[in-house]
């Protein structure tokens, strides 16, 4: 059944027998409780509050670009109602200091319940900062990490 989330610990925590009768019974095609819609998806519209305000998906995605003197960074924002928001801010580095490359880092999650979701995380970084004569080198390969609790 899509609509119910269940952890392996409880269903292990059971006992083999309990254990098996209680798989059998989530994964049937019974319906669970009145909550549940044709057995399949929960009805979110019908749960108490604050039941009712999920799923809810936020995420944050921050885009660094170095252009040489001067380093853009647009920061996208969702707070799970409305419209995502983007700011710009630019900002000039100091004389003799010149940075070039991007860097990106995405973070969402969806709760499915206040104590159930996904959690996701992605990075990059390839930058080149010159600096009093000295040049460095950054560069993180793309991270992306997945979690589910």
């Amino acid at each position: 059944m899509s609509g119910v989330i269940f952890t392996r610990e409880i269903v292990t925590g059971l006992g083999a027998a309990a254990g098996a009768l209680a798989v059998a019974a989530v994964l049937g095609t019974a319906p669970v409780a009145t909550a549940d819609n044709n057995g399949n998806d929960i009805d979110w519209s019908t749960l108490a509050s604050p039941a009712a305000t999920f799923p809810e998906l936020t995420y944050t995605n921050v885009y660094t670009l170095g252009l040489g003197n001067t380093v853009d960074t647009w920061t996208t924002v969702f707070t799970g109602t409305g419209l995502p928001t983007t700011t710009e801010v630019t900002a000039t580095l100091p004389t003799g200091v010149t940075e070039f490359g991007s860097a990106d880092t995405f973070s969402s999650e969806l709760l499915t319940s206040a104590l159930h979701g996904d959690a996701y995380t992605t990075a990059y970084q390839l930058l080149e900062t010159m600096s009093a004569g000295v040049t460095t080198d950054t560069f993180l390969p793309l991270e992306s990490v997945f979690q589910t609790f």
